[in-house]
């Protein structure tokens, strides 16, 4: 404690030691900084690790309240290195997009599998289907696009983009087969 003041008021110094029981603990960036996908450079872990703690905010905040530098931190990220990888809290929002579509198209097209009898592929697939879009993460992309969409409509052109345009397709071919 410090003298501050005319009135000698104690202050708690501004630094805390890093053991010290008052200092806030981050959360983990993620889960994988544990053990890190084996098949992914660090570039990639990094990237994902930002995004992670992005998707993590906007399902906490939503993403008007959700600043670039609150990711930074989450992620444990310089903010040099976030505004390397994403230079825009759109492009950041835009990736967050097209990473969940790939992952939920990877999952749709192996529901749609063509070997298995119709019903039952049918059936995998639309249970797979809702589960994704009523998943947390998708939800919390969905409302950010629907919640900004008069301020930033490239939110939702995005998440039209990655979304059912590129999923329609896999449907389309499973019924041409």
């Amino acid at each position: 404690l410090v003298p501050c003041g005319t009135e000698r008021r104690l202050a708690v110094s501004r630094f805390v030691s890093l053991n010290h029981p008052l200092r806030k603990k981050l959360p983990p960036a993620r889960a994988a900084d544990a053990a890190p996908d084996a098949g992914a450079d660090a570039a990639t872990v990094r990237r994902n690790q930002i995004l992670d703690a992005a998707l993590a905010l906007m399902e906490e905040n939503g993403y008007r309240d959700t600043t670039m530098l609150q990711v930074a931190t989450r992620a444990r990220a310089s903010k040099n290195t976030l505004y390397q990888l994403f230079p825009t809290k759109q492009a950041l929002f835009a990736a967050l997009v097209a990473r969940a579509a790939a992952a939920m198209n990877a999952d749709l097209a192996a529901a749609l599998d063509g070997a298995q009898p119709l019903e039952p592929t049918l059936r995998r697939f639309g249970v797979d289907l809702l589960s994704l879009l009523a998943g947390a993460q998708s939800l919390a992309i969905n409302r950010a696009a629907i919640a900004e969409a008069h301020l930033a409509p490239e939110l939702a052109q995005a998440l039209a983009a990655n979304g059912r345009e590129n999923t329609a397709p896999l449907v389309q071919r499973y019924f041409a087969q």
